[in-house]
């Protein structure tokens, strides 16, 4: 946190009032942190993922990264998986909940899977 003057304080030691100038802290942000954090590049937050995109691009990135988190899509699996690794856990034994049929369709982004119960 950082007062309205620019000083800076820990969250220890937030409180109403700047702990050296007295003015209320409100929510300001230190206009050079922010402008650091816009203007350097970012890694995807996801493990697999060695992207590095600008500020302003990674939340866009986040949303159709291959290696984004998914849920199985097994009813009675409640894994959580980087969608990269999707068919790998489908294949694997511990999921093998119902027999899974992996079909390659038109291109090489697209699968048709078909789970039969």
């Amino acid at each position: 946190p950082v007062c309205p003057n620019g000083h800076f304080v820990c969250n220890e030691c937030k409180s109403d009032a700047c702990p050296t100038c007295r003015v209320d802290m409100g929510d300001a942000k230190s206009l050079l942190a922010v402008t650091v954090i816009e203007n350097i590049d970012h890694k995807c937050k996801f493990v697999d993922c060695e992207g590095i995109f600008p500020f302003d691009k990674i939340e866009e990135h986040a949303k159709v990264c291959c290696h984004r988190t998914v849920s199985c899509p097994h009813s009675k699996c409640n894994v959580k998986v980087g969608l990269s690794k999707l068919l790998d856990h489908l294949k694997d034994a511990d999921c093998s909940f119902f027999p899974v049929t992996i079909k390659k369709v038109s291109d090489v982004k697209t699968l048709k899977i078909n789970m039969t119960e």
